[in-house]
């Protein structure tokens, strides 16, 4: 695992597998772990500065997720 970076407002550790091409969000609070699969790796992240989430990275297009609603920035 790579690239991990906490979110202190949600309480979400973030960080990717670069290889399998996902990206994981881990509640520090809850111990729920979500992935989100995409097309490319990724291999970075970072947070946003006003809203909830973390930034898609550009080009990039989730292949499925398990967090519709996952407050991703295109």
């Amino acid at each position: 695992m790579s690239g991990p970076i906490y979110d202190d407002l949600t309480r979400t550790l973030h960080f990717v597998d670069i290889v399998k091409k996902q990206v994981f969000h881990f509640d520090t609070a809850t111990g729920g772990l979500d992935v989100d699969q995409f097309e490319e790796s990724v291999s970075c992240l970072a947070l946003r500065k006003d809203r909830k989430g973390v930034r898609r990275p550009l080009n990039a297009k989730a292949m499925s997720t398990n967090t519709p609603s996952r407050p991703f920035e295109t």
